[in-house]
């Protein structure tokens, strides 16, 4: 069935006529600000103008996304110089097939063009079932046209509806006259997702560091000449971290509660408000036509320093363990990958300083001929201003690492147990390299290390890290014991 051309002029709405109201159509937006949120809603305000009578007005306002909240409707005079009263307000979408125009406009004047004639007259009910509904149309002097099949239906033209999602308001006014209208709402259907792209340069200690985002409209509203604010709140962090990949196996997953003010009783975080931690604006205005991506550029930090490290974090967990505490081969298996990361600090002196929200990171390594290659993909969790970053380059060439349990005894039946591990590193590369190794105390939070036979820091609750440094060729072991009480 081929497609029907439902053409729609703008005109007084015959309801509105018969209460005998001033019918106002608003003008377009001339300025919009949208303010994207990571959690799917997004904050819209835009500027409008409209010659109000004194009195009630019924105000249409076109041009707005299918998927608006009708709800969060705000009308404000702009500076103040009017104040207006919202009395009621009405939001109605276009409808989505012919069984559905028609029953939204029956009764109202209509021209139809098929089979070459034009008729014209007042749309009546369908006559047939919605799968394939006939259009009547009664003429001024009460005989009716009966059209049965809709693809011989060139255009069925309506006057008086309102092309896309109208919002019609009625608005009292103290005076008449020109004025400024700031209207707000909130609509779903727009979303944002930051993602990086660092170069860096070979053999060097620095690198360009380009952030961007992409723009989805599925609101089912076009946006043009629009400034946009982009928020992230403690929901989209949360997302943009990793969680089931750092939870070992067996883990209880757990959904934390907390109290909330005038609740008597605790509840999930996820049903608490999320509140916005920062925005980034994007530069200059953008237009955002409906079901179509824009991709901007935010920041660029063109001499990024960075350095390199080696992290060797050995242990495995097989997919059979389940209890960390009384299973004696829970962590005993090992991988040898050392990975290769490299890292960079958040401040104003890098060309950053700002909040870097979670997204993907690409990384090509830049070769002094303009070439690059070295592709590697990963993701940037949400990294604060001060804070440290390291991304992972894969495995180191050249460095390898074991790590075995070399004792399990049981001091205290159930109660206190020990527990020895010796990691073992090789270095066959031709540079002297320190290697951190990160080691984790996972049987459970109270617990000692009794014995070590190299210096090392505790870099988390549960998280110590040795740091050697191997020569070209040179192989180098580590000792410890843990103690572990419940």
């Amino acid at each position: 069935m081929k497609a029907y051309a439902w053409v729609v002029l703008l005109a007084g709405c015959a309801s509105a006529a018969a209460e005998g109201l001033p019918e106002v159509e608003a003008s377009a937006p001339r300025g919009v600000i949208l303010s994207i949120y990571d959690t799917g809603q997004t904050l819209v305000s835009d500027l409008r103008s409209a010659t109000l009578a004194k009195g009630d007005n019924r105000v249409r306002f076109g041009g707005l996304p299918a998927l608006l909240d009708p709800a969060s409707v705000s009308l404000g005079a702009v500076g103040g110089a009017t104040e207006l009263t919202l009395n009621e307000q009405s939001f109605v979408r276009p409808p989505e097939d012919l069984a559905g125009f028609l029953a939204r406009y029956q009764g109202r004047p209509a021209e139809v063009a098929a089979n070459g004639g034009i008729s014209q007259g007042q749309l009546l009910a369908a006559a047939e079932s919605s799968d394939r509904p006939a259009v009547l149309l009664q003429a001024d002097d009460g005989s009716v046209s009966l059209f049965p099949d809709p693809a011989a239906i060139e255009r069925i033209r309506v006057p008086s509806a309102v092309p896309g999602p109208a919002l019609t308001c009625l608005l009292s006014s103290p005076g008449e006259g020109p004025a400024n209208l700031r209207m707000w709402y909130t609509t779903r259907g727009l979303a944002w997702e930051a993602s990086y792209e660092m170069q860096l340069d070979e053999g060097a200690g620095e690198a360009e560091l380009l952030l961007r985002a992409a723009l989805h409209n599925r609101s089912g509203g076009d946006f043009e000449n629009a400034r946009v604010r982009l928020v992230t709140t403690t929901q989209g962090r949360q997302s943009g971290a990793p969680g089931a990949a750092s939870r070992l196996p067996g883990e209880e997953v757990t959904t934390p509660f907390r109290y909330a003010r005038g609740l008597e009783t605790p509840v999930p975080e996820s049903s608490l408000a999320p509140t916005a931690q920062s925005a980034l604006d994007v530069p200059g205005v953008v237009a955002l036509p409906s079901g179509g991506a824009r991709y901007v550029q935010l920041a660029r930090a063109a001499k990024l320093p960075v350095r390199r490290f080696y992290i060797y974090d050995g242990v495995r967990f097989d997919r059979f363990q389940r209890n960390r505490r009384t299973d004696w081969n829970f962590g005993t298996e090992f991988h040898r990958e050392v990975d290769l990361r490299i890292g960079f600090d958040n401040t104003e002196a890098a060309g950053l300083g700002f909040v870097l929200p979670p997204g993907r990171l690409r990384l090509y390594t830049r070769r002094a001929d303009g070439t690059a290659d070295g592709l590697v993909e990963g993701r940037l969790a949400a990294l604060d201003p001060g804070a440290s970053a390291d991304v992972s380059l894969g495995p180191a060439r050249g460095l390898s690492g074991e790590r075995e349990r070399t004792g399990y005894n049981e001091i205290v039946p159930l109660r206190e147990y020990e527990e020895s591990f010796e990691i073992r590193l090789a270095n066959r590369s031709a540079d002297e390299v320190e290697i951190r190794v990160v080691e984790h105390v996972y049987r459970g939070g109270q617990f000692e290390i009794v014995k070590s036979d190299a210096d090392y820091t505790m870099t988390g609750e549960q998280t110590l890290e040795f740091r050697p440094t191997l020569k070209p060729g040179g192989d180098k072991s580590i000792h410890y014991t843990v103690r572990y009480r419940w």
